[in-house]
């Protein structure tokens, strides 16, 4: 490296040694900067190392009762708690309080905590004369008993809900909480189950511990949807008359519901839901308003002639028909024979088949009366007669054995008895 005078303008050489030196002293400096580093990450290092073992190794207290260790817990706070937890179980075991406190000793000491508070109270309990450990059975907070096994307690509480289970149930509950777990328990608690069913059963009053058993259950019904039935006017018929036009027909809806039953009783009802199955059809009906004349038909049938009955009718033997189609009202030649019922005269003359001198009276139902036999006629065919109007004399013309009526009544042209259709004597 050459250099320039400043007098001259001249190079001139630099010493070598000045720059060694400068390089020297640089390395130093960084050698001892990375030592302060490294001394500073271990001296990290072992408080981070103090740290973590001081936590793993802080204080814990071991629990001794009568003499055994039960466990070690964190705080006394801890201990404290595990001692009321089983003085309230043995409250409730024996009825009456409890102290265990003479009996529990404490010693701190390091180390790790590596109990639990369960565990340290079931420790103490298993160490108690008098209880035992088994699975019981409670309706709500109350102890009713305990068992063998979980299993047989709940087949026996199975047993008791069976009892209201129909097949068409969808859902069973108990009204009362049932719990069925492990606890430590008075030697003497009952234990026969028979006893224990009798205690559950809800027929049984008495019992504190008696089950109520809900259960639904589901039924389907038919159930009729009513019609309506409108009137209208009809000035063709006659007052009191009617004529059914539309007929009414109830609708059907299918209903869907549940019953609630308690304990085998019916408690409420609801419906789950419903469909129409059968629309209702509402009904007309044409009512008369016209005025009834006096030969108007009444429906209902009187008499045609005072006698008595000399022929009934259906089969018979002696003279005449052996099927008699009507009655035979007896009595003298002459006596009135007056129209059953009003009506049109559709016949009044003499008949060759036997009937001799006949009337027939079509009535406004469609029925027909004959009135056989007669001495005399007074009507004419077309002619409206009213109720009780006489018509002909009775006589013994055609096919006739002495002076009588012989009566006949035909709905839709069949021979029917008219006793059934007179009044009773």
């Amino acid at each position: 490296m050459k250099l320039l005078k400043p007098e001259t303008g001249e190079a001139d050489s630099f010493p070598v040694v000045c720059v060694r030196s400068f390089f020297s002293q640089t390395l130093s400096h960084v050698q001892k900067q990375r030592r302060r580093i490294a001394m500073a990450a271990v001296s990290f290092l072992m408080v981070l190392v103090l740290t973590v073992t001081f936590v793993q190794t802080q204080v814990a207290y071991a629990v001794y009762f009568n003499g055994t260790e039960v466990g070690s817990v964190r705080s006394m706070s801890e201990v404290n708690a595990v001692v009321s937890s089983v003085e309230q179980k043995l409250r409730e075991a024996f009825g009456e309080d409890y102290s265990i406190g003479g009996a529990i000793f404490v010693s701190p000491a390091l180390g790790s905590a590596d109990g639990s508070a369960d565990g340290m109270a079931e420790a103490i309990l298993s160490g108690i004369e008098g209880l035992v450990k088994l699975p019981v059975l409670k309706v709500g907070d109350i102890l009713v008993g305990a068992g063998e096994s979980e299993e047989q307690l709940r087949a026996l509480v199975e047993s008791v809900i069976s009892g209201f289970v129909a097949p068409d149930a969808v859902e069973v509950q108990l009204r009362q909480p049932v719990t069925i777990a492990q606890e430590f328990v008075r030697e003497d608690i009952q234990r026969n189950p028979d006893v224990l069913r009798t205690l559950l059963d809800p027929a049984n009053e008495n019992s504190p511990f008696s089950l109520t058993v809900e259960v639904v259950r589901q039924v389907q019904f038919t159930e009729a949807i009513p019609c309506q039935t409108y009137y209208i006017k009809d000035p063709t018929m006659y007052e009191g008359e009617e004529a059914v036009l539309v007929e009414a027909a109830d609708g059907a809806l299918e209903v869907t519901e549940n019953v609630l039953y308690v304990n085998g009783e019916v408690d409420s009802k609801w419906v789950v839901s419903s469909k129409v199955v059968r629309e209702p059809v509402d009904g007309l009906v044409a009512v008369g308003t016209a005025k009834r004349p006096p030969t108007a038909s009444t429906g209902t049938y009187i008499w045609p002639a005072e006698g008595i009955i000399s022929s009934y009718f259906g089969r018979r033997t002696g003279f005449g028909s052996s099927n008699h189609q009507g009655i035979d009202i007896a009595n003298r030649r002459g006596t009135d024979i007056v129209a059953a019922d009003g009506g049109l005269v559709v016949k009044a003359g003499w008949d060759k088949s036997g009937y001799g001198k006949l009337v027939i009276i079509e009535h406004d139902n469609g029925d027909l009366t004959y009135y056989a036999h007669c001495s005399d006629i007074y009507v004419e065919a077309g002619q409206r007669v009213r109720q009780g109007q006489v018509i002909a004399a009775m006589g013994s013309t055609g096919v006739a054995n002495g002076s009588h009526c012989h009566f006949e009544i035909r709905v839709s042209n069949t021979p029917v008895n008219p006793v059934k259709l007179l009044p009773q004597k």
